[in-house]
Parts: structure tokens; sequence; C-alpha cells
């Protein structure tokens, strides 16, 4: 990687693009939050991932800048939580008015906003409400399709073809809690 020593040309280009990047991380986030994610009651942000999705956690606790990921005893999954009142606020910015999912919108209003100094000043309301959005548009279904998504190609050989017959299935199953 080199840094260049001269003066970008379109500095509000540049402004535009990382406030678009953060954003579409803020719909990401909140799709995962919305599939694998919950807000507790301690409170603190719990999202779990399949072992093999460790390097997704890693991810977002490099995006969120807090966190810690761990392993969960006797199951192939792994554990990703934020407790930190400055992560909690990040993450508050980063899915305010993003979540679809009617919980953890239940969840966010309940549970997280009741941090004793959690008024945030520099967002109209603390408070979250589901908005619709175009799933093109951003990064939530990428999010959610990550926490509660499959990809499978099943090759079935029938015995009166003589080629197999190939089937591709996309799948997205969701859990009410």
């Amino acid at each position: 990687m080199s840094i260049s020593i001269h003066k970008p040309r379109a500095l509000k280009h540049t402004l535009s693009k990382n406030l678009n990047r953060i954003q579409d991380f803020g719909f990401f986030l909140s799709g995962i939050i919305d599939g694998d994610g919950h807000f507790s009651a301690i409170p603190q942000l719990v999202i779990c991932f399949h072992e093999k999705d460790i390097s997704v956690a890693y991810f977002l606790k490099k995006q969120i800048q807090y966190g810690t990921v761990s392993k969960v005893k006797n199951k192939k999954a792994i554990k990703f939580v934020v407790s930190h009142f400055l992560g909690l606020k990040k993450i508050c910015r980063l899915v305010h008015n993003k979540l679809q999912h009617h919980t953890k919108i239940e969840q966010y209003n309940t549970r997280l906003t009741k941090l004793a100094p959690f008024n945030l000043d520099d967002c109209n309301s603390c408070k979250t409400e589901k908005k619709s959005f175009v799933l093109t548009e951003n990064s939530w279904f990428a999010g959610f399709f990550l926490s509660d998504g499959s990809f499978q190609i099943k090759i079935l050989h029938k015995n009166n073809r003589e080629l197999p017959e190939i089937r591709l299935v996309i799948q997205v199953d969701q859990k009410d809690s």
C-alpha cells in the first residue's frame, strides 16, 4: 500500500464515500442482529455465529472497536458480545432505524436505551423504529442471509435419466425470538 502526498481533488466525494460505507455497515450489522443477535437485559449486544464464521465476528469487533469473541462451550458456535457503553452507543448510531425484526426493535427500545447516560444528543431520538427500504439498495439482506441463510447445490442421480439433475437451493429460516 502506498500513501499519496498529493492533496485529494474530490474531498467531498471521499467523505461521501466513507459515509456511505458507514451507513452500509450499519445496514449489514442490522441484518446480522435481526438474524442471530439480541440486546440482552444487562444491557449488551450478543450475536451468535457458527464456528466457521469466526472471521465475521472478528470483522465486527474490528469495525465497532469494542467487544469480545468467544467459543460457546460444547457447541460449534462463536459468540460476539459488546457490553462497553461506548461500544453500545456506537452500535446504537449504526443500527438506528435500520432494524426490521419487531422483537429486536423492542429489545433496542426497552433495554439498550435504559443505560443511564444514554441520551444520544446527536441522534434525534434514542428510540428506533422500523423503516421500509428496498433490499437491493443496502447490505441489510447480506447480513441477514449470513446469519439465517444457506445455499445448497444438490445433485440427484435418477435411474430413468442419463444426466444428473442439479438443484440450486437458497433458503432463509428465522425463528421468531
